[in-house]
């Protein structure tokens, strides 16, 4: 897909991303690339999806929580948040979606917890389905990913993973709306 993108000349919003780093305008932290792409890649796929709605939900589950691996799961989930943000009001500024629309970001704590993860994931399920999210970022872990993708897989929710590695989230016939730019383990 970021493939894709580069031929469709639509790299522009990662080129201005890392022009900006390099200038040292603002200090990324790690992250901040991947969360980037994968945000670009739902807006590339979105061109098909909503004639009506005025925005564009995407939920992001990450562990966006201030803490230690003992609090929070994983601490690099608060550089996704920053460039889940600068991405989303770049989209937006740019006017990169069609028809005017804009896209809503959405970021949901999770912890790096699948009981966390399930509990969002069941409650994005049962709204009603023109109140649900068009897709979501994330988990931040392996764990958490496994445990959201058999509910939002019935509501037929694509979630695109930046850093779930497990191998056992590679099988397409148990998760066929799950995808990653992180390999296996």
């Amino acid at each position: 897909i970021a493939a894709q993108a580069i031929t469709n000349g639509e790299a522009s919003l990662v080129s201005e991303a890392v022009a900006i780093k390099r200038r040292g305008a603002v200090r990324l932290p790690p992250g901040w690339f991947v969360t980037m792409t994968v945000l670009h890649a739902i807006v590339l796929m979105s061109h098909q999806w909503f004639a009506e709605a005025a925005a564009m939900k995407i939920v992001a589950f990450q562990p966006i929580c201030e803490g230690d691996r003992d609090t929070c799961g994983w601490p690099a989930g608060r550089s996704m948040l920053v460039a889940g943000r600068m991405m989303a009001d770049r989209i937006n500024a740019g006017g990169f979606l069609r028809g005017n629309h804009t896209l809503d970001l959405i970021e949901i704590d999770t912890h790096c917890s699948p009981r966390n993860g399930i509990e969002e994931a069941t409650r994005l399920v049962a709204l009603p389905p023109s109140e649900r999210p068009f897709g979501i970022v994330g988990c931040g872990c392996s764990g958490c990913t496994a445990g959201v993708l058999p509910a939002l897989d019935v509501a037929r929710i694509p979630v695109i993973s930046n850093s779930a590695s497990s191998p056992s989230l590679a099988d397409r016939t148990l998760y066929p709306y799950f995808f990653r730019i992180q390999p296996s383990d």
